[in-house]
Protein backbone atom coordinates (compact mmCIF):
# COMPACT_ATOMS: atom_id res chain seq x y z
CA UNK A 1 0.00 0.00 0.00
CA UNK A 2 2.90 2.10 1.15
CA UNK A 3 4.22 1.59 -2.62
CA UNK A 4 0.88 2.31 -4.61
CA UNK A 5 0.65 5.56 -2.72
CA UNK A 6 3.79 6.41 -3.19
CA UNK A 7 3.71 6.04 -7.24
CA UNK A 8 0.29 7.74 -7.20
CA UNK A 9 2.26 10.72 -4.94
CA UNK A 10 4.97 10.47 -7.78
CA UNK A 11 2.65 10.39 -10.38
CA UNK A 12 0.89 13.47 -9.67
CA UNK A 13 4.23 15.21 -8.97
CA UNK A 14 5.18 14.93 -12.37
CA UNK A 15 1.98 15.70 -13.76
CA UNK A 16 2.26 19.39 -12.37
CA UNK A 17 5.35 19.94 -12.96
CA UNK A 18 6.63 22.13 -15.82
CA UNK A 19 7.15 20.67 -19.60
CA UNK A 20 10.55 21.07 -20.42
CA UNK A 21 11.77 23.99 -22.28
CA UNK A 22 12.66 23.46 -25.64
CA UNK A 23 15.48 25.84 -27.32
CA UNK A 24 13.55 28.13 -29.47
CA UNK A 25 15.44 28.16 -32.87
CA UNK A 26 15.50 31.71 -34.32
CA UNK A 27 13.44 32.58 -37.13
CA UNK A 28 15.55 33.92 -40.05
CA UNK A 29 14.47 37.20 -41.65
CA UNK A 30 13.96 37.37 -45.26
CA UNK A 31 16.24 38.24 -47.18
CA UNK A 32 15.78 41.79 -48.66
CA UNK A 33 16.20 41.94 -52.03
CA UNK A 34 15.39 44.71 -54.55
CA UNK A 35 12.86 44.75 -57.00
CA UNK A 36 14.45 44.85 -60.68
CA UNK A 37 14.49 48.25 -62.67
CA UNK A 38 11.37 48.80 -64.44
CA UNK A 39 12.10 48.30 -68.32
CA UNK A 40 12.19 51.56 -70.14
CA UNK A 41 8.89 51.72 -71.49
CA UNK A 42 9.14 52.29 -75.39
CA UNK A 43 6.79 53.82 -77.68
CA UNK A 44 3.12 52.11 -78.01
CA UNK A 45 3.53 51.18 -81.98
CA UNK A 46 3.99 48.48 -83.63
CA UNK A 47 6.14 48.46 -86.93
CA UNK A 48 5.20 46.04 -89.69
CA UNK A 49 7.33 46.17 -92.67
CA UNK A 50 6.97 44.79 -96.18
CA UNK A 51 9.97 44.23 -99.02
CA UNK A 52 9.14 44.47 -102.51
CA UNK A 53 12.47 44.88 -104.74
CA UNK A 54 13.53 48.36 -104.13
CA UNK A 55 10.36 49.13 -101.91
CA UNK A 56 9.66 48.95 -98.56
CA UNK A 57 6.22 49.43 -97.61
CA UNK A 58 6.72 50.12 -93.34
CA UNK A 59 2.75 50.22 -91.52
CA UNK A 60 3.30 52.47 -88.40
CA UNK A 61 0.13 50.92 -86.10
CA UNK A 62 -0.24 53.74 -83.13
CA UNK A 63 -1.99 52.06 -80.23
CA UNK A 64 -2.02 55.43 -78.29
CA UNK A 65 -2.89 59.08 -79.44
CA UNK A 66 0.48 61.09 -79.78
CA UNK A 67 2.22 64.61 -80.50
CA UNK A 68 5.32 65.51 -82.09
CA UNK A 69 6.16 62.11 -83.79
CA UNK A 70 8.74 61.62 -86.11
CA UNK A 71 9.99 58.74 -88.13
CA UNK A 72 13.90 58.69 -88.73
CA UNK A 73 15.47 55.91 -91.02
CA UNK A 74 18.89 54.68 -91.55
CA UNK A 75 20.90 52.36 -93.96
CA UNK A 76 23.49 50.38 -92.88
CA UNK A 77 26.49 48.43 -94.57
CA UNK A 78 25.68 50.29 -97.77
CA UNK A 79 21.81 50.98 -97.79
CA UNK A 80 21.10 54.02 -99.45
CA UNK A 81 17.82 55.60 -99.12
CA UNK A 82 16.03 58.94 -100.15
CA UNK A 83 14.47 60.89 -97.11
CA UNK A 84 16.16 59.86 -93.86
CA UNK A 85 13.60 61.73 -92.03
CA UNK A 86 9.85 61.35 -93.87
CA UNK A 87 8.05 62.21 -91.04
CA UNK A 88 8.48 65.41 -88.74
CA UNK A 89 6.00 66.83 -85.88
CA UNK A 90 2.77 64.81 -87.14
CA UNK A 91 0.05 64.26 -84.06
CA UNK A 92 -1.65 60.74 -84.39
CA UNK A 93 -4.96 59.58 -82.82
CA UNK A 94 -4.90 56.18 -80.92
CA UNK A 95 -5.70 53.38 -83.76
CA UNK A 96 -3.84 55.58 -86.33
CA UNK A 97 -1.91 53.29 -88.87
CA UNK A 98 0.46 55.24 -90.93
CA UNK A 99 1.95 53.71 -93.95
CA UNK A 100 4.94 54.81 -95.95
CA UNK A 101 6.44 53.86 -99.02
CA UNK A 102 10.17 54.02 -99.32
CA UNK A 103 12.86 53.67 -101.72
CA UNK A 104 15.95 51.91 -100.96
CA UNK A 105 19.22 50.84 -102.75
CA UNK A 106 20.32 47.92 -100.85
CA UNK A 107 23.97 47.39 -100.91
CA UNK A 108 26.25 44.44 -101.64
CA UNK A 109 25.92 41.33 -99.62
CA UNK A 110 23.30 41.70 -96.66
CA UNK A 111 22.24 45.54 -94.98
CA UNK A 112 19.82 46.94 -92.77
CA UNK A 113 17.01 49.08 -93.19
CA UNK A 114 16.58 50.78 -89.62
CA UNK A 115 13.33 52.58 -88.09
CA UNK A 116 12.87 54.60 -85.18
CA UNK A 117 9.77 56.47 -84.46
CA UNK A 118 9.44 58.63 -81.49
CA UNK A 119 7.27 61.02 -80.30
CA UNK A 120 5.31 62.86 -77.10
CA UNK A 121 3.00 60.10 -75.26
CA UNK A 122 0.91 60.94 -72.59
CA UNK A 123 3.21 64.15 -72.18
CA UNK A 124 6.12 61.64 -72.46
CA UNK A 125 9.13 61.09 -74.88
CA UNK A 126 9.19 57.70 -76.03
CA UNK A 127 10.57 55.62 -79.22
CA UNK A 128 10.88 52.41 -81.13
CA UNK A 129 13.20 50.92 -82.99
CA UNK A 130 13.14 48.09 -85.88
CA UNK A 131 15.10 46.93 -88.63
CA UNK A 132 14.26 45.68 -91.64
CA UNK A 133 16.97 43.29 -93.00
CA UNK A 134 18.40 42.77 -96.98
CA UNK A 135 20.37 40.69 -99.09
CA UNK A 136 21.61 36.89 -97.91
CA UNK A 137 24.03 37.20 -94.82
CA UNK A 138 26.56 34.98 -96.20
CA UNK A 139 28.10 31.98 -94.26
CA UNK A 140 31.69 33.25 -94.26
CA UNK A 141 30.56 36.52 -92.68
CA UNK A 142 28.59 34.62 -90.02
CA UNK A 143 32.10 32.91 -89.18
CA UNK A 144 34.29 35.60 -89.69
CA UNK A 145 32.15 37.82 -87.14
CA UNK A 146 32.25 35.47 -84.37
CA UNK A 147 36.05 34.47 -84.74
CA UNK A 148 38.80 36.44 -83.07
CA UNK A 149 42.68 35.73 -82.14
CA UNK A 150 44.03 35.06 -79.12
CA UNK A 151 47.40 37.37 -80.04
CA UNK A 152 49.49 34.54 -80.78
CA UNK A 153 47.69 33.41 -84.11
CA UNK A 154 45.11 30.61 -82.58
CA UNK A 155 41.58 31.77 -83.00
CA UNK A 156 38.72 32.19 -80.23
CA UNK A 157 35.44 31.32 -80.95
CA UNK A 158 33.20 34.09 -79.03
CA UNK A 159 29.52 32.72 -77.58
CA UNK A 160 27.13 34.44 -75.03
CA UNK A 161 29.72 35.30 -72.41
CA UNK A 162 31.82 32.62 -73.07
CA UNK A 163 34.91 31.68 -74.35
CA UNK A 164 35.39 28.28 -75.86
Amino acid sequence: MKRLVLVGFATGALSCAAPPELPVAAVPKPAVVPAPAPAKPGAPVEVRSTVTGDRVRLELAFAAAARDVSVSLAGTDGLSLGDPEPIRGRSVAAGETLVLEVGVEAGAGHSNLGVVVSGSFGGERRSRAASVSFGRLEREAVRSSERRDDGRGRPLKLGRGQIR
